[in-house]
């Protein structure tokens, strides 16, 4: 019993020798590289450096399929300008063609399903690849350094791309990141320099993460710095919301599309991005839409992000203007803020240094408020107190005003800088102080309907010129026009504000007659009376004229002539007929009267 034991034993190990042997190893050499044959497949695992030209690799050695490249098998072979894998290749390992440097071209059988690290690293040549279909994820480095690449388009079969995959990659011109991929490792494409469009599935490293969720996370780390300069459109795909600074600091980006699985923009996500000129949101988003490029929380109708290029919609589908909308818009020279707008919150405009030119249906936060009324509100003041100037940009000359409102007392107080204000609605009042220290004002125009002008309202101003006054002020307050020595006002005869010129001296000139519809002759105010004129001395030289006049009296009638001299309430003889005719011309009344003795 013991022997048959014994044999058996024997028997079973000269089998499993025998079928050892069948499996063993072989090795050969063809065309250039080295190959092993185990378990009836073929590896390739080395190469010679003088490997030139294009190689074909075929499907089977020897009868056996050929279905792995080794690590390193094809390293460094600088004059190999192509290679054709066959498409019973399986897996390709670690830097099996790193150091290619003449390779051009490579297409990956949909029959690989693995891939090492580093495989195509530092082929500068690289042009283009195809990728396979079987894969799910790019290797960590595969095309780092494949600085000729012209074109990074990954497929949609694979899941992540490993970190540093396309570093370097400074030839290619448009990155396209499926919405497949959920993982994307950290600078994965840094020193992608001449990147101008990318199209991305989220924003940051990770759909599902909390943590680095900026843009520039895949370049580097920071929007700022790492973002490539030449990049100018962005397309986010998914990936649900984008956080707060997610693109902040993308100084050159211009385009930026939105798909409709966003349904989260958060505050100041856009922030400093000087240089974007379009807005795009996809028509089946529910949440947010974009119109004469402004994104557009649909069913709050606030405005949450602007550009330079922006025209703020006026059909009633915009009402407020978020904190930051337009913030650190550098480029922006001119908006207008339709009558449609109903508040306008903080730092709406913070940081808009090149803005010019400003229309607004109120001033301050909102036309009801009785808070929060100051014009430097929009761009970042939090109160009077903090100073209009130091907000309000440098550059901002000329702003309009065109909506039913009053301007509250310290409105526009120490707007230095701006030199033309005109209001072309129905105004309530002006309140105290309300343009007091804008040194800078030159031209006031109001073009609808003024009801009153509070006390010392333009106190200080002290290169205005110009201030047109319609016929419908009731109400003008005391010194108005304090330290404003250059001011001339334009106004309506027998208005309150011609009357008001005459009895403190300031320079007027008639504008014209009052319209047809006034049929009450305007009161003068109840804190400045009006006098009779008095008489003035027969012995007064002639003033020097303003407008029109005549140096030789040919008449015995006499009239109010409308020079700077007849505005400052004196008198002069002019020809009948001169009188006339300039009268006609400008449209004003004639007051004739028997000359004194």
């Amino acid at each position: 019993m013991k022997k048959r034991i014994v044999l058996f034993t024997i028997l079973v190990v000269m089998i499993s020798v025998m079928l050892m042997l069948s499996l063993s190893v072989a090795a050969g050499e063809r065309d250039g590289y080295s190959y092993t044959i185990s378990n009836g497949e073929v590896r390739i695992y080395a190469a010679s450096s003088s490997l030139s030209g294009e190689l074909v690799i075929p499907e089977e050695i020897e009868g056996y399929p050929v279905t792995k490249i080794g690590s390193y098998a094809f390293s460094n072979c600088k004059n190999l300008t192509g290679v054709q894998l066959p498409s019973t290749l399986v897996a390709i390992e670690n830097a099996a063609f790193s150091g290619c440097s003449s390779l051009e071209l490579i297409v990956i059988p949909n029959s690989v399903v693995s891939m090492g690290e580093d495989t195509f690293k530092d082929c500068t040549a690289l042009k283009s690849f195809v990728f396979s279909s079987g894969m799910t994820e790019i290797p960590p480095q595969t095309f780092s350094g494949c600085s000729s690449l012209e074109a990074i388009m990954i497929p949609e079969n694979i899941r992540s791309v490993g970190r540093s995959a396309f570093q370097g990659c400074s030839s290619a011109k448009e990155i396209y990141i499926p919405k497949s991929v959920t993982e994307i490792g950290y600078v994965a494409f840094a020193d992608c320099s001449s990147a101008e469009k990318i199209t991305i599935p989220f924003v940051g490293e990770s759909l599902s993460g909390d943590s680095n969720r900026v843009f520039g996370d895949i370049f580097a780390g920071s929007n700022q710095y790492n973002v490539p300069q030449s990049l100018k459109e962005v397309v986010i795909l998914g990936g649900n919301d984008i956080p707060k600074g997610a693109f902040e600091d993308c100084v050159s980006i211009e385009k930026i599309d939105i798909s409709d699985c966003i349904s989260n923009i958060e505050e100041k996500a856009f922030y400093n991005c000087p240089s974007l000129k379009e807005i795009v949101v996809d028509e089946k988003n529910s949440t947010y839409h974009s119109s004469g490029n402004c994104l557009i929380e649909s069913k709050t109708k606030r405005l949450l992000l602007g550009c330079q290029a922006s025209v703020i919609p006026d059909d009633g589908t915009v009402t407020a203007i978020g904190s930051y909308a337009f913030g650190n818009c550098t480029e922006l020279k001119k908006i207008v803020v339709p009558n449609s707008i109903q508040k306008i919150e903080r730092y709406a405009f913070f940081g808009c240094a090149s803005l010019e030119e400003i229309s607004l249906p109120f001033v301050g936060e909102k036309a009801s408020n009785t808070s929060n009324t100051h014009f430097g509100y929009i761009f970042g003041a939090g109160s009077v107190e903090s100073h209009n100037a130091v907000f309000i940009p440098e550059a901002l000359k000329k702003v309009v005003l065109t909506g039913d409102c009053s301007i509250a007392a310290h409105a526009f107080m120490s707007c230095r800088n701006i030199g033309s204000f005109t209001a072309t609605s129905n105004l309530k009042q002006i309140h105290e102080f309300a343009f007091l220290d804008c040194s800078g004002l030159q031209v006031v125009r109001f073009e609808g309907k003024l009801e009153a002008i509070s006390q010392s309202a333009f106190l200080n101003c002290t290169s205005l010129k110009e201030i047109l006054l319609p016929n419908s002020v009731r109400t003008i307050g005391k010194a108005v026009f304090e330290n404003c020595s250059k001011v001339k006002l334009f106004c309506v005869k027998g208005s309150v504000a011609e009357q008001y010129a005459i009895n403190n001296k300031i320079a007027y000139e008639i504008t014209g007659t009052p319209p047809e519809d006034v049929t009450e002759q305007p009161r003068p105010s109840e804190s400045e009376p009006v006098p009779k004129p008095e008489t003035e001395p027969e012995t007064q030289p002639d003033p020097e004229p303003a407008t029109e006049s005549a140096t030789e009296p040919d008449t015995d009638l006499e009239t109010d002539s409308e020079t700077e001299a007849g505005k400052k309430g004196c008198k002069s003889s002019i020809g009948i007929g001169a009188v006339i005719l300039v009268a006609l011309a400008a449209g004003g009344a004639i007051v004739l009267r028997k000359k004194e003795d």
